[in-house]
C-alpha cells in the first residue's frame, strides 16, 4: 500500500480528520460552552451547575469515539460504524439535556441578553443540533462513503460547524461583552449570516448544481466566490464596529 501511495493517502486523511475532529468537537466546542456559562454567571442567571458539569463530562466522553465517524470512509468494519453511531446518539442526548436547560432559562436569557445576542445564540444552537444529526446519519456506511466522495458536502459540514456554530457564538459573545458597537455589529452579523447561509446552500447542492438550478444560473464556483465576498464584508464591518466602540470609550474617558 505504501509503495503505490494509497497507504500514504489514507494515513493523510486519518491525520487531517483527527486534527479537525478534536479541534471543533473538542477544543472549540468546550471553549464556547465555557464562555456561555461564564456569560450566565456575569448576568447573575442561576443555572444548575451539576447539570452543566454533566453536560461537559458526557460530551467529553462522546468526543473520543465520535472520531471514528471521520474514519468510516475507509470502511474499517461494522464495529466502528456502531461505535460512531452510539457516540452520535450520546451527543444528541446531551444536547437534549442542554436544550431542556436552555428552555427553562429562556425567560432569563431574553431579559438579560441583547436581542441580537439572543438571536445569534439560537442560530448557533440550531447549527449544533443539525451538526449532531448529520453525524448520526454519517454512521451509515453508504452515507459515510457518499459524503467522502462528495467533497463539497464535507466542506459544507465543516462550514456549518466552524462558521455557523463556533464563529457566530463568538461574535455574539463579543456583542454581549460590549467589545463592539451594537448597531454596527448587528449590520455586520446580518451580512455574515447572508453570506454563510447562501454559501452553505451552494456547497450542499454543488454536486447536483445543474439538476437543481438549471443551465442558466452562474456556475457554483462563481456563486460561492460572490457569497464569500459577503463574508469578507461582514468581517470588515464587524471589525469596524469594534473600532467604533474603542472611539466611544476614548471620547468618554479622555
Amino acid at each position: 500500500l505504501m509503495a503505490n501511495g494509497l497507504g500514504q493517502t489514507v494515513w493523510y486523511n486519518f491525520s487531517i480528520y483527527y486534527y479537525l475532529h478534536f479541534q471543533y468537537n473538542g477544543f472549540f466546542l468546550f471553549g464556547i460552552l465555557g464562555l456561555f456559562y461564564q456569560l450566565l454567571e456575569r448576568k447573575n442567571i442561576v443555572f444548575k451547575k451539576n447539570t452543566a458539569l454533566t453536560i461537559g463530562r458526557w460530551l467529553a466522553i462522546a468526543c473520543v469515539p465520535a472520531y471514528f465517524l471521520s474514519t468510516l470512509f475507509a470502511s474499517p468494519g461494522w464495529f466502528f460504524n456502531v461505535l460512531g453511531a452510539l457516540a452520535a446518539v450520546l451527543q444528541l442526548l446531551v444536547l437534549w439535556l442542554f436544550g431542556r436547560e436552555l428552555k427553562q432559562l429562556s425567560p432569563a436569557l431574553k431579559a438579560a441578553f441583547k436581542p441580537v445576542t439572543y438571536l445569534v445564540l439560537k442560530v448557533a444552537f440550531a447549527g449544533l443540533i443539525l451538526k449532531s444529526f448529520l453525524q448520526l446519519f454519517s454512521a451509515h456506511p453508504e452515507t459515510a462513503l457518499l459524503a467522502y466522495e462528495l467533497r463539497p458536502v464535507v466542506i459544507a459540514y465543516l462550514h456549518l460547524v466552524l462558521l455557523g456554530v463556533i464563529t457566530f457564538f463568538l461574535l455574539g459573545w463579543y456583542v454581549e461583552m460590549r467589545y463592539v458597537d451594537e448597531s454596527a455589529a448587528q449590520r455586520a452579523l446580518w451580512t455574515l449570516f447572508a453570506g454563510f447561509l447562501g454559501s452553505e446552500i451552494c456547497l450542499v447542492i454543488m454536486p447536483w448544481w445543474r439538476q437543481v438550478v438549471g443551465n442558466d444560473f452562474p456556475p457554483p464556483a462563481v456563486m460561492i466566490f460572490s457569497l464569500s465576498l459577503l463574508l469578507v464584508l461582514g468581517t470588515l464591518l464587524f471589525y469596524q464596529s469594534s473600532q467604533l466602540k474603542k472611539a466611544d470609550k476614548n471620547q468618554s474617558f479622555p
